[in-house]
């Protein structure tokens, strides 16, 4: 491939599962993966074009009764041997960026109720988010008995990174607020 996107290998992936289309393949991230990895249709798509333009996927339209007929994608033995080659190689980390953490560094000038209340709103999201990973594990679950065992386990860890995560960050912010609402 003449770019290394790890969009083109979220798709390429999922499609190691099965042959989808571009809303099968969004339908997917939101329903497994969207707790770490978010694409969107104007990311699919384009990848899907080059994707088969590379030979990597193949395409064929298939009808629906009462509905437009869909372009469903499949994997290639190259797009598969791509993915296995992605695989092997180290995990490349994008520049960190945390706006949250920037605004906490910068705040000695922000009034401390501002701080606190700053916080607050991060303890609270980061709570809302540990408490969907409990539907997405629900969801996961019945799944089981359809998907790959091994699969299921890889989802499940992944899962269980986010809420380990997400338990961190809202103590982290608990410590936080008592640490600054305790100063004088």
């Amino acid at each position: 491939m003449a770019r290394v996107s790890a969009t083109q290998y979220a798709v390429l992936g999922v499609l190691s599962m099965m042959p989808a289309s571009g809303y099968e393949i969004k339908k997917f991230c939101d329903e497994s993966i969207a707790h770490f990895w978010n694409e969107n249709y104007g990311n699919i798509y384009p990848v899907l074009k080059a994707l088969e333009k590379e030979g990597m996927v193949t395409s064929s339209v298939e009808t629906q009764t009462g509905r437009p007929a869909k372009t469903v994608y499949s994997i290639t033995p190259a797009g598969t041997a791509a993915l296995r080659s992605w695989f092997m190689l180290p995990v490349e980390e994008p520049p960190r960026r945390h706006h949250f953490l920037l605004k906490f560094v910068l705040s000695r000038d922000m009034p401390r109720e501002a701080l606190i209340g700053m916080l607050e709103g991060e303890a609270a999201k980061a709570r809302k988010e540990l408490e969907s990973y409990g539907g997405i594990a629900l969801h996961l679950q019945s799944l089981a008995s359809s998907v790959d065992p091994v699969l299921i386990r890889l989802w499940l860890g992944s899962l269980e990174y986010g809420k380990r995560f997400a338990a961190l960050h809202a103590a982290w912010c608990e410590d936080m607020i008592e640490a600054f609402g305790a100063t004088a």
